[in-house]
């Protein structure tokens, strides 16, 4: 139960960086409506706008995620050093013996939760990119250039 718990927190997190995107994608659909203007009428489709911003939403989550999963995987194997570097940097005891059964963190890292929620980033990431890529390829040139 406390495994499930633990996925939806970390998924409302992730929640969180979605939206992130889309709103940074949409801000940056409106200021480069004059540009997808010039390209409308330049003969790009908007198919080929909307892959545009597709891909490029799909790049910045990409290596969003990937950085994100290898500075994870790094600090839960090395967990334990961790807090005893804090530790002794700040002298203070973060897990007292005294107070709890453990004197250290302990941390299992299983694959499969890896790939479960890297891959539920990813489906979230490409989700929230439809949108703003729809959005940009509505672009009508003529409305979009009239008071350039």
């Amino acid at each position: 139960m406390e495994k499930t718990m633990m996925f939806f927190i970390l998924l409302l997190i992730i929640m969180i960086a979605v939206f992130n995107l889309v709103s940074m994608q949409v801000m940056l659909v409106n200021e480069k409506t004059s540009d997808i203007a010039i390209l409308r009428t330049l003969g790009a489709t908007s198919g080929m706008i909307m892959r545009i911003f597709l891909i490029q939403g799909g790049l910045i989550g990409t290596m969003g995620i990937f950085l994100g999963a290898m500075f994870g995987i790094v600090l839960a194997s090395h967990v334990t050093a961790v807090v005893n570097l804090l530790q002794n940097i700040f002298h203070i005891q973060f897990i007292s013996a005294d107070i709890y059964f453990l004197n250290y963190l302990p941390s299992k890292l299983l694959w499969s939760d890896v790939w479960h929620i890297v891959s539920v980033s990813l489906g979230l990431c490409f989700i929230a990119t439809l949108y703003p890529a729809y959005r940009a390829a509505q672009v009508q040139p003529a409305e979009a250039l009239r008071y350039e």
